[in-house]
């Protein structure tokens, strides 16, 4: 991935900032996993997604998915498929944490 962390806080620290990187994230691992035709990530994925960024809510249950995905289906991700959900783990964690 191409994200750059620094002490565990994203590269972007402003909200607006963030709410673009974790749809640019999902923008990512959507086209990886259309290119692979991966099917179960996908339904995963688009359970949650699109969304409107900015609806806390909707992250949440998009953060909500992810993790389900990750936690059940660990044999249908490559390792920078989990990397990837890991990041987006982290990204929406510290969004949270800010807005708390």
């Amino acid at each position: 991935m191409d994200r750059k962390f620094h002490d565990g806080t994203p590269a972007h620290a402003n909200s607006a900032d963030q709410v673009e990187e974790l749809e640019q994230l999902c923008l990512q691992i959507f086209a990886r996993w259309c290119e692979q035709r991966k099917v179960l990530p996908l339904i995963y994925l688009l359970y949650a997604w699109p969304i409107n960024m900015r609806d806390r809510l909707a992250r949440t249950r998009l953060h909500a998915t992810l993790c389900e995905l990750l936690r059940f289906h660990p044999d249908a991700l490559t390792w920078d498929d989990q990397l990837a959900i890991q990041q987006f783990i982290t990204m929406h964690a510290l969004a949270v944490a800010r807005h708390s």
